[in-house]
């Protein structure tokens, strides 16, 4: 028998804003031309675009809202090593970010600026190179505890990109960077800006894969594989000092886009993951209709811990009905017990067949979201 030890006796994280579990609604099935599909541009009510990330050709395609594929168009005078996301502001541009760095090592980062020629191939095509670095990496790659510097989020705004890094640290530290240089051609400095701490335990489960500003430009939305983080009610681009919601969402694939259609509406995509077997999917979803929990507390933790003479998974301090749900390290879904007031002795079945391994739980009640580690010797 596999015993469990409980790495944190305490939930790890309790939430002091809105914490909500949210199911997307599924639109369609994107072309199998595009599994990997990492960012998503809204050019009009009935066309989407898409692109695939690193290890595939410079082409871009159109879909309708169904995920039907409509066309694509092959760039076969520019280069691509990784690009991540595509987002258009407030003047029409479009901006194509080949910012992928797995290994925090490129020195040739650069966002695409198309001003003309993106969406048909008869227009002219115009397009500028904004090249960048990140004002604080000197090292390529940096230690393994600074891997900082990888990028798969972006947003143009006020004539300035915004990215948020995705968090490759080992330890993991559960974070996004957020730099800021003009949205003009040439060479750049990515100045250092602020940092969020995501808070999702598990290696990459909490870094960010995509970012998303609302038409008025009230409203960011930046997702991962298992969760949404919505800021709203912040001043100019002090993004992270806005009002905060969460997000999680009730299964895991690899979302990698998100865009606004409006203030309330939302579209996302995920690649397709033939391990899971899942993804490869167009996604909606309406922020504004979805329904906030009351704000949890810490002194409101339920506590979590493992009798290894019984074997027995126990959860205590409830002051509600609740969910747990146990994760695998690639966010599969193991176990899920709903749990009653006032219970104790709470036994997951499954834990018995567990191969040794780092799992995390979740717990979901009216006063908070909760989650731990587990780790299976």
């Amino acid at each position: 028998m596999h015993r469990l030890f409980i790495i944190f006796i305490l939930a790890l994280n309790t939430y002091a804003h809105a914490q909500i579990y949210v199911t997307p609604t599924l639109l369609g099935k994107l072309s199998d031309d595009l599994k990997e599909s990492s960012g998503l541009l809204i050019q009009s009510a009935d066309t989407l675009w898409s692109h695939n990330d690193s290890g595939n050709s410079a082409k871009v395609f159109a879909f309708d809202k169904t995920g039907k594929k409509i066309k694509d168009r092959k760039f076969t005078k520019i280069s691509k090593e990784d690009w991540e996301d595509i987002c258009r502001d407030e003047n029409g541009y479009v901006y194509v970010g080949d910012i992928g760095n797995n290994d925090n090592n490129r020195k040739n980062l650069l966002i695409l600026r198309f001003s003309s020629g993106f969406y048909d191939k008869d227009e002219p095509l115009v397009v500028d190179s904004l090249q960048f670095q990140y004002e604080d990496q000197t090292l390529f790659p940096p230690p393994s505890s600074s891997l900082n510097f990888d990028c798969e989020a972006f947003v143009v705004m006020n004539d300035t990109v915004f990215l948020f890094t995705k968090d490759r640290t080992k330890p993991y530290i559960s974070q996004t960077l957020l730099y800021k240089f003009p949205a003009t051609p040439g060479q750049h400095t990515a100045k250092y800006v602020s940092k969020f701490m995501t808070d999702v335990p598990l290696y990459l489960q909490g870094s960010v894969t995509g970012a998303g500003l609302s038409p008025d430009g009230k409203k960011l939305l930046l997702t991962g594989y298992l969760r949404m983080w919505l800021f709203t009610d912040f001043e100019g681009s002090n993004f992270f000092d806005g009002k905060l919601t969460v997000m999680q969402y009730n299964e895991y694939s690899q979302k990698e886009s998100v865009a606004f259609v409006d203030e309330c509406t939302v579209l996302m995509t995920d690649e397709y993951n033939a391990e899971l077997n899942n993804g490869g999917n167009l996604y909606s979803l309406n922020i504004c209709t979805t329904v906030a929990v009351d704000e949890a507390t810490t002194s409101a933790s339920p506590v979590v811990y493992f009798n290894h003479a019984q074997g027995i998974l126990t959860v205590s301090r409830v002051s509600a009905a609740c969910e747990l749900i146990l994760y695998s390290v690639n966010g599969k879904t193991v176990a899920r017990e709903k749990i009653p007031v006032g219970s104790e002795n709470i036994q997951i079945k499954t834990l018995n067949s567990l191969a040794p391994g780092m799992y995390v739980y979740t717990i979901k009640e009216k006063s908070g979201f909760y989650s731990g580690k587990l780790m299976v010797y």
